[in-house]
């Protein structure tokens, strides 16, 4: 029973500091705001009146540290946005995989007679399921910090998320039956060869899932300790 009361407090105490620390990042950024009309005044004071090298000195010194402080910021935005494309860019990669992948199988459903039309349909159903799951898969990366810190990720969006990959899936598996079902060797080897991209491309969403799952929240950290 000591344990928990000492874990609670130190969750306590992390999550004050913590609130703390974005108060205060509040009230910097509202005082840089308010700089311009700092500068505006001291530039008419030092026209009116005589200005010593010890002041200009430290004005100066001043100037630097705040230029200094806003290219942090602005390099730790310019970071996150590249994150932010990063992961922007791999969904229109995979989103153009698969829909290359559905193209050329639906190819081979316009050669392969009434097989084609379940090949056909199947494909289709393919660029739905991506489609879907990319929109899934955005919720969860965009979840707001402060809420993914605390109470940790969007669960209920990853149990949806895991529900449609288990559906593509499930999709693909019945896409290799009808496969096996053409006549035509080379069609087979063109359909498998569309099947594993679109395999690829799931495999690389599941491995950002996982990657969600595992991030650190405050209660998180705390359940681990309790159910112990």
């Amino acid at each position: 029973m000591k344990i928990k009361k000492n874990s609670f407090l130190a969750f306590f105490i992390i999550f004050s500091f913590f609130l703390f620390n974005l108060n205060l990042n509040n009230i910097k950024a509202g005082e840089k705001r308010g700089n311009p009309s700092m500068e505006g005044a001291a530039s008419n004071s030092m026209r009116s009146n005589p200005v010593v090298v010890e002041d200009i000195l430290v004005e100066d010194k001043i100037e630097v540290e705040i230029e200094e402080g806003e290219d942090n910021e602005q390099e730790s935005s310019l970071n996150k946005k590249n994150v932010k494309t990063k992961g922007l860019e791999n969904a229109i990669q995979r989103r153009s995989q698969v829909a290359n992948a559905v193209q050329e199988m639906l190819k081979v459903a316009e050669r392969s007679g009434g097989i084609g039309d379940q090949v056909r349909v199947m494909a289709q159903n393919q660029e739905k399921t991506q489609e879907k799951i990319e929109a899934s898969l955005e919720k969860i990366q965009n979840r707001n910090k402060l809420m993914r810190f605390v109470f940790g990720p969007d669960s209920e969006e990853i149990k949806n998320a895991r529900r449609i990959l288990q559906e593509n899936q499930d999709e693909l598996t019945q896409l290799e039956n009808v496969r096996s079902q053409l006549t035509n060797i080379v069609d087979q080897e063109k359909v498998q060869e569309q099947i594993e991209k679109i395999q690829e491309a799931r495999a690389e969403i599941e491995q950002d899932l996982n990657k969600s799952e595992k991030v650190f929240s405050l209660f998180g950290w705390m359940r681990n300790i309790f159910s112990k």
